[in-house]
């Protein structure tokens, strides 16, 4: 990435640098941090934005964006289509374990595609997120999609954040992302059959009775534990 990438759309999007919501998609970044740094006496450092105050830099609170991923069982469903004659007594599937929605991974990754909005844009979910100023300052972006672990096809929300998250941010995003799989952007995407060869499955990110949703170094220490022969908690 460019010297100013990261920095500057913290600036902007933190209104440090104000520019109108309309114009960010055809921002020159680099321009923005330059004119930033030969307007605010500082300098771009591998810390961030370090302005100079007296004899004695003062950091600003300019961090660089990490990811984190937030992971959930998926409930896949399949409707044969005997129009054509392309299934046969094998295919008599109602539901698919994980292992088996590991083979359609593609063809729900391009629903998923489908699916997003223009005005989410690159904050994806975040942007009907309203709990939290704050956490939503930190918050850049939020993207569900699906991935496979350990033979298995698993429903990921793909969160990019600023600086570190507390224990209980993290628990208000966990909530957030499990209300929009049941009742918001999952209440729709599960509606949407996705074509397949011999008909169409049904891909929901939410179920009443075996929901839950981790982030991402937990759940795979809890499946570590359980190939050592112990429980995992919760799944």
């Amino acid at each position: 990435m460019q010297r100013y990438s990261l920095q500057c759309v913290y600036l902007v999007e933190s209104g440090k640098v104000e520019i109108p919501k309309s114009a960010w998609p055809y921002l020159d970044y680099e321009r923005v941090g330059v004119e930033y740094e030969a307007n605010n006496a500082g300098a771009y450092t591998s810390l961030g934005y370090v302005v100079k105050t007296g004899d004695s830099p003062k950091q600003t609170t300019v961090k660089e964006k990490q990811t984190l991923r937030f992971f959930s069982p998926l409930f896949v469903k399949i409707y044969p289509s005997y129009e054509y004659g392309e299934c046969g007594a094998d295919d008599m599937l109602e539901e698919l374990s994980p292992a088996e929605a590991l083979y359609y991974m593609d063809k729900i990754l391009e629903a998923i595609e489908k699916e997003k909005l223009p005005n989410e844009g690159q904050r994806g979910l975040m942007v009907y997120f309203d709990r939290d100023k704050a956490l939503a300052e930190k918050v850049y972006s939020a993207h569900p999609t699906v991935e496979e672990y350990n033979g298995e096809l698993w429903g990921v929300m793909v969160v990019e954040v600023y600086g570190e998250l507390t224990e209980s941010e993290m628990s208000i995003l966990a909530d957030y992302f499990t209300g929009q799989y049941s009742d918001g952007w999952g209440e729709g995407f599960e509606q949407r059959g996705i074509k397949i060869h011999c008909g169409e499955i049904y891909v929901s990110f939410w179920d009443s009775k075996n929901f839950f949703i981790k982030p991402e170094q937990e759940l795979k220490q809890g499946t570590e534990q359980n190939f050592n022969g112990q429980t995992m908690g919760g799944i």
